[in-house]
């Protein structure tokens, strides 16, 4: 999905971006694709970090957000919507399958936590679910992409006069934070579009295959921004490097208050929020435990033996308490590069 709509952006917005680009960006686009050696008094302060520079239609689209931004000054809240409505759009997809479910003919009485995937199994949720969970990943990607954009030039801004193994290091992470947010991206989409069925079949493969694509590709991002943004924050409190202007760059988007938050927050999910997930229903058996409402058991409904679970319903309300969790904390977890979005975009228009 990230290679055909990089074909499509490169041949549908090169000419687009050349008509709405601001005059005055022209010199940035081609300063970016300069010789290596240029010194980097001469880089212009929007320059592109290599890893961009390379790609000649995310070099146009970026003079064409920047320069129609600046006549227009919506650019830093339009930026946010991407990711938040790729949130919004994963949430109404599970929660609206969620209801057509339960009035539909699986329903498990008793079953509060389905698996996600068992939501796109029957009709009419599963058109929903491949329509919702497609689009949310599609925009999901579009949000990394504007990451690379807009925020990864004010992070990443260098040049190679001044090259040093710790640059190299920031790049080869910004490079992996890219491809394993796209790969997440795509791993949304595949398990999407390509719905659980409940007879294995090579659909079901695929579509467990897109949920672990999802799931890798969301953790390694995660442990890869997280550690790239600790380098950077590292590199800008160094002493004597308050007058570079890159590092004053970085230094101004860390230092909004949006984005502080967020990277807590980031920090936060890649490192405690699954113990909790983890740890909230086994503390829940403990005190039904002590209150001695362990072994007696409340009387169960009557269920169809065809609808029977394979497993008692407190052990598949527990695994699906923890799926909806995990998957609920990734979604929060790139929602808040709308932050990052928002204090870059901000910046970068600013007259």
């Amino acid at each position: 999905a990230t290679a055909v709509s990089g074909v499509i952006g490169g041949r549908l917005l090169w000419p687009l971006s050349l008509a709405m680009a601001h005059p005055k960006a022209a010199p940035h686009a081609a300063a970016s694709s300069s010789s290596p050696s240029a010194d980097a008094a001469a880089a212009p302060p929007n320059a592109l970090p290599p890893a961009m520079s390379a790609s000649p239609w995310k070099a146009q689209l970026s003079v064409a957000l920047l320069g129609f931004g600046r006549r227009h000054r919506w650019l830093p809240w339009a930026v946010v919507l991407v990711p938040s409505a790729s949130m919004a759009t994963v949430l109404v997809t599970v929660v609206t399958c969620l209801r057509w479910w339960r009035s539909g003919p699986h329903f498990v009485p008793g079953l509060v936590f389905p698996a996600i995937s068992e939501l796109g199994v029957a009709a009419p949720e599963k058109l929903l679910y491949q329509v919702g969970f497609g689009l949310g990943g599609a925009l999901m990607s579009a949000g990394i992409l504007l990451f690379e954009l807009l925020v990864a030039p004010q992070l990443m801004h260098s040049s190679a006069a001044s090259e040093r193994p710790q640059q190299a290091k920031e790049r080869a992470l910004l490079e992996n934070l890219l491809f394993w947010g796209h790969a997440a991206a795509a791993g949304v989409s595949l398990q999407g579009v390509f719905t659980l069925e409940h007879t294995i079949s090579s659909q079901c493969f695929v579509h467990w295959g897109g949920a672990m694509l999802f799931m890798g590709g969301a953790m390694q991002h995660a442990k890869v921004s997280g550690e790239l943004y600790e380098i950077i924050s590292a590199r800008i409190a160094a002493p004597g490097c308050a007058s570079v202007p890159c590092v004053a760059a970085a230094r101004r988007l860390l230092a909004d208050g949006a984005v502080a938050l967020a990277v807590r927050l980031r920090h936060f999910i890649l490192n405690y929020a699954s113990m909790v997930l983890f740890g909230i229903p086994l503390l829940a058996q403990f005190v039904l435990a002590m209150l001695g409402a362990g072994p007696e058991q409340p009387e169960q409904p009557v269920v169809d033996p065809r609808k029977e679970p394979p497993i008692d319903l407190s052990t598949m309300n527990m695994m699906g308490f923890m799926q909806w969790g995990i998957i609920l904390q990734f979604a929060v977890y790139f929602c808040t590069y709308a932050a990052d979005l928002r204090a870059a975009a901000s910046a970068e228009v600013a007259p």
